[in-house]
């Protein structure tokens, strides 16, 4: 469990906790997999919510219908690496994969589906919040 306080004359503070998976496992391999799995798709839905500012709230995700291979043309993970890639958890449960861009400052939260895929993601960056929800098509 980490717990951090953070606070400053000119700006809101707040507190938070949170529990850090420790050790940490590799995720390259994972997130190329996951890549590819969710690029072989053909079309998909990605509900989106963007701010700029986090303490106003994202309001309402967007639905974008996008092909996989432009979705994930757009994202830093397009190539199916990152320089920092671990895996958060698994196992029976979600696999949840933390992707790091230190040069670019930009941090990704993935989880997969059982197929695989992208599921959602949480990206940040300097200026902007960033949650999506995939939703594949599915073919009964």
């Amino acid at each position: 469990m980490l717990s951090v306080a953070a606070g400053a004359d000119d700006a809101r503070g707040a507190s938070v906790s949170l529990l850090v998976p420790w050790p940490t496992l590799p995720g390259a391999d994972e997130l190329a997999r996951a890549v590819a799995a969710t690029r072989s798709v053909g079309n998909l839905t990605v509900y989106e919510s963007v701010t700029s500012d986090p303490t106003a709230g994202a309001g309402e995700p967007k639905p974008l219908d996008l092909s996989a291979e432009f979705f994930i043309s757009q994202e830093p993970y397009a190539a199916g690496s990152a320089p920092q890639a671990v895996r958060l958890s698994g196992g029976s449960g979600a696999t949840r994969l933390a992707l790091g861009y230190p040069a670019a400052s930009i941090f990704v939260l993935l989880t997969l589906d059982r197929a695989g895929r992208i599921a959602d993601q949480t990206l940040t960056d300097p200026s902007h919040l960033v949650t999506q929800r995939v939703v594949y098509p599915s073919h009964d």
